[in-house]
Formats: C-alpha cells, structure tokens, sequence
C-alpha cells in the first residue's frame, strides 16, 4: 500500500464518527462558517432503528442551526410520565412545567436514522459531504498539526494535515489511541433484562410508565417502529440468569407491572451491561474528544446523545474560534472543564435513581408500594427548578474561566455558567422567545432595564465585534421601541434578577459567560478581551 500525499492548505477541523455527535459538532462548525471533514467507517445507509430520548434542553441547542422543526415533524412527543405504584396510577408533567420555560415541554423520542439523516441533509444544503467508507487509521500529532492516514475501500490511502482532530466514534477510537488517553470504568451492582415488545391494550402512547415494586422497576416506553413498546426490567445483579430471555422478560412484567402490562410479543431481548465511561481527558493538544469516543453509558442510552450533542455544542464554537484566530489556548482549555464534569455525573444520576428504585430496605418498599402515589404529585414541584434533571437544564459551568460574576452583583437570575432563561417576549409588535432571538451562533449582549439607560456611547466600544459578527447586541426593556425586545409585564426582567438595569453576556451554546446589575460595560468588556483576544476593539 502505498500513501498518496496531500497536497494544499491543512485542514482546519477533521471529525472521525458520523454518528449525532460527529454530525452535530460537523453541523455547529458549518454555522460558525468554519468548514470541516467528517469521516466515516461504515457505508452510507442510515438505517439504524434504535430509539432516542432527545431532552428539551438537546432540542434548543439544535434549534439554534434550525433543524429541530424536522425531527419534530417524524418524532413522537411524550409529554408525561405515569408511575404506578401500590396498586394505583400517578400521571406526572416532570419534563415542561414551572420555571425556567422552554419551547419544548416535552421529550422527543425519534430514531437515530431520522436524527443522522436530518443532520446530514443540513450539511450537504451547505456543501458539506460525509466521506463514508473512509477509515481514519493512524493519527501523529506535531506542535502545528495533525497528520492523519486515511484509507478507502480500494485500500489506497492519503496522508491529510489538518490543524484539529476530533474523535466522535467510540468504536473506532483512533484519536484517543493517539492522544494516549485512558478511560475509567465503572459497573454498577444491578441486572437488566430488555426486549421490544407488543404489549395487549397498549398504554398511552404518550407517556413512560415506571412500575415499581418489590421486586425491582420495570420501565416502558414507545419505540418509533415495531412492535412498538421497550420493555426494561431492573434488579440487583447476583441473580443467575436464565437462558429463556423473553420468558423471563414476561415473568419481569408479569411480577412488577401487576397484571397492567400483558406482553404478546417480544423481539431483540438483550442484556445490557451496567457499565459507564469516561476518558480522563478530553483532549492532548490538538487532538479532542467528543461523544462515545469521551464517554459510554451503556444502559441508558438516550443519555449518551444528549450528552454528545451537549459536547459538540461545547466544543463548536469554542473551536471555530481558535481556527479562525479570535480566540486561543484558554477557551479551548474550557472544553474540558467543562464537560467531563457531565458525563461523570451521569453514573452518580442513574445509581441513586436505581438504588431508590430497587432497594430492598423497609422504608423504600413503603415509599414504592404504599406512598409513592402520594408523593407522586409533589414531583414536578420538585423538578421546576432551573437544575431539573430530566430536562437537561442541569448542566452549568460554575468554576469556568468562562463563567464570570461581574460587579456590583446582580442578587437573581441565572448565574454565570447557567442556561439563559427563555420565556415570550415581544419584538416589533411579533411574539419571539428569548432563545430564539439569542440563537445565532454568536456571542449575544443582552442589555436589561430601560432603554435611556443604555445611550449608543455605552456599547460604542463594542462595535469592533459587532462589526466582525462575532457579538450581537440587544435590548430587553418593559417599554417597546424599535428592535428591542418587550417584557411588558416585567416577568422575564424579574427573572433574570434585573431591578432597574443588567447586563448578560450570553455565549454561542446559550449559557451565560457573564452578568452584573448596572450599566458599566467594563467588566464585560474585560472578559471578551480575556476570551477573545485575537479581536481588537481598537
């Protein structure tokens, strides 16, 4: 075999994995105008039929490059989740309701066929093309670039310099080979039993259903193909498993689901393993992780794509910064720190679910079998807080260089490091959501409290970005003007804390960078210079 070079400019970003992760972080660059490669191992047919469970907060990230309206069109949205328990029936609203708002009050399940190919159609409108059957085989990595050995079907091969290098594939992990990452592993004490299934007198479409009992959980949930239901049965692990696997996964039901669930069909009994990863980095120079080659999380496997496009819009725009020349080495430094955290927490979230959920000690069997319907109720309480866990509105980056409290404090709203607060506002007499006038990939200034507070030669130093479309300035009063968005009942004002004037530096992926009460712009200025150092506001 013989390589053949490449010649030209280097690439600025190669992406190894055309899963959602790859495709998403390929689609986040495209929008940030910086052109990647993805490549891809396997052919080109999308045909996987595995389910995902896409949360709201995964869903606003992706409206912001406007493909969540197509997986919306082919998806199912369930709206609630049913808990029996003690022989009775608790429908609960956990994924929408309360404080912070979204425009997705729900969760979407679609298949993975559907959310790849909506992605690459977004791409190739943009002239970007996933090379399939291309296998990435060797990586080595300089002080300026990467080079990167590829190899087609032909088994001829080329040599590709590119400036970044980001492994998506957890498979085909040969980035983090290169890198010399390792991972570490943890397992869980607990056995599960799932299958696809039909089920008599089908449940509510609509809805998850959790029953729980003494002898463990069992989870149903639609799937959006036959035979239309997954089945998951969780226990203690120490049980000697039987060979029949869909006539243990009857009995599963049969025991927890107390005669509600009747399964007539079962298909693709698997026993998945209680087994999490983590890489302990997430990047060597220029060489990155993202998604399954980052981490796995075997079990629950919605959990796994929601936090790679978490990762990829960490990483995009943070990335397409550095290639363009207006940020360095500190902001590429936040990946990091910013999302291992996340996938760590995911391990911690799931054993205490399941230790509730399975444990066999007296008060939990009281709470399952007995009280739970009427605690039941008080969950979506509970869960209104800007930290709720089943909407992925829990990520923050408290701590990052890139999260700063600006002075004088303001004393509510989201703090730096957090999502942006979205509710209704109005814009020129049209209702928009805050998200949405926030959603170009770019850094947003929102200028809170009247509009004779903030003269033009407040924001007049900043009109360098704005010119160089990195930044976009708004205004957000409780009187209407001309492009200012209007809260005229003072609720989203009163929720981001703000009294008389404040300010939110508000970064491409919708958390807050910076915030202080008042209308010095210094310290925000400060921060951009610190982040951003290759624009000068000269």
């Amino acid at each position: 075999m013989s390589a053949t070079p490449q010649s030209g400019e280097p690439v600025d970003v190669l992406i190894d994995g055309a899963g959602p992760t790859g495709l998403a972080l390929a689609a986040l660059l495209t929008a940030c105008e910086v052109r990647p490669r993805i490549v891809q191992c396997r052919g080109a047919a999308l045909t996987n039929p595995q389910t995902l469970a896409l949360h709201p907060r995964t869903l606003e990230l992706l409206s912001g490059i406007g493909v969540t309206g197509p997986l919306l069109d082919r998806g199912t949205l369930i709206r609630r989740l049913c808990l029996h328990a003690g022989g009775r029936a608790v429908s609960l609203t956990p994924f929408g309701t309360g404080s912070p708002g979204t425009a997705y009050p729900f969760l979407l399940l679609c298949s993975r066929e559907h959310l790849e190919r909506t992605l690459t159609d977004y791409l190739a409108a943009r002239g970007v093309e996933v090379e399939h059957d291309t296998e990435l085989f060797d990586a080595e990595e300089s002080r300026e670039y990467v080079t990167c050995m590829l190899r087609r079907p032909d088994r001829r091969t080329r040599r590709l310099r590119v400036r970044y290098l980001v492994g998506c594939d957890g498979r085909h992990d040969i980035a983090g080979d290169a890198a010399h990452v390792e991972s570490r592993e943890e397992r869980g004490p607990w056995r599960f039993l799932a299958g696809d299934v039909r089920v008599a007198d089908g449940p509510r479409g609509d809805e998850i259903h959790v029953f729980t009992g003494e002898a463990g959980l069992l989870l149903l949930h639609p799937l959006t193909r036959e035979p239309g239901w997954r089945l998951l049965v969780v226990g203690r692990d120490g049980t000697e498993e039987r060979p029949d696997g869909a006539a243990e996964l009857g009995r599963g039901a049969d025991r927890l689901g107390a005669g509600t669930v009747q399964v007539t069909e079962v298909e693709r009994v698997t026993r998945p393993r209680p087994r999490h990863r983590v890489a302990l980095r997430y990047r060597h120079g220029r060489i990155l992780l993202a998604g399954d080659a980052a981490h796995t999380h075997d079990v629950l496997e919605a959990q796994g794509v929601n936090v790679g496009v978490g990762d990829a819009w960490n990483l995009g725009w943070k990335l397409a910064l550095v290639v363009r020349g207006a940020a360095g080495e500190k902001l590429l430094e936040t990946y990091e720190t910013e999302r291992r955290p996340v996938a760590d927490a995911v391990p911690r979230h799931i054993d205490r679910a399941l230790r509730a959920a399975t444990s066999p000690r007296l008060a939990s069997l009281l709470a399952r079998s007995g009280l739970a319907p009427h605690l039941a109720p008080l969950l979506p309480a509970l869960q209104q807080g800007r930290r709720s866990l089943f909407r992925g509105t829990a990520v923050a980056y408290h701590g990052s260089p890139d999260a700063v409290e600006g002075e004088p404090r303001l004393r509510g709203g989201p703090r730096a490091g957090e999502r942006m607060v979205d509710a209704e506002v109005i814009r020129d007499g049209t209702p928009v959501r805050l998200h949405e006038a926030l959603a170009a990939p770019r850094h947003h200034l929102l200028l809170c409290g009247r509009v004779e507070e903030w003269g033009a030669a407040r924001t007049a130093p900043l009109l360098p970005l704005v010119r160089s479309g990195l930044l976009m300035v708004h205004r957000l009063a409780a009187e209407p003007s001309p492009g200012t968005l209007c809260d005229a009942r003072g609720t989203v004002l009163a929720e981001l804390g703000v009294a008389r004037a404040g300010h939110y530096l508000v970064r491409p992926d919708g958390h807050v960078a910076y915030r202080a009460a008042g209308t010095d712009l210094t310290g925000v200025r400060a921060h951009l210079a610190d982040m951003l150092p290759g624009i000068d506001e000269g």
